[in-house]
């Protein structure tokens, strides 16, 4: 079975704290290592529930944090998946989203739509 691969990536910085005591994480602060680790299990957990696709890895790139996500052929329900929790978390808008292409290796972005520049993992 041919599977794709969606990046979400977030900012790595330090900022106030935000209340996400509502969706059983804690209040940490927002895009440290933390907060992305927290973040990662969320998601983990969200995509365990569905077929849509699954947490598969992350990394810490330059001042970013990468989470792969796994998804079959069909990638969009894992794109609407991830994007519905990361808006719960109140972090879509600072996420870049970009689905892998298999040939040549290069990524596209998929949100935001009106994303503008390179995507740099």
């Amino acid at each position: 079975m041919t599977t794709r691969l969606l990046i979400v990536q977030l900012p790595i910085r330090d900022s106030a704290e935000i209340d996400l005591s509502r969706n059983r994480l804690l209040a940490i602060p927002k895009y440290g290592r933390d907060f992305h680790d927290s973040i990662r299990l969320f998601l983990t957990d969200a995509f365990a529930q569905s077929d849509a696709g699954k947490v598969d890895g992350f990394d810490y790139g330059d001042g970013r944090h990468n989470m792969q996500i796994r998804t079959p052929e069909q990638w969009e329900p894992a794109l609407s998946r991830a994007k519905a929790y990361l808006s719960r978390l109140g972090v879509l808008d600072d996420v870049v989203i970009a689905l892998r292409e298999q040939e040549p290796e290069t990524f596209r972005v998929v949100w935001p739509e009106n994303f503008c520049g390179e995507f740099v993992l």
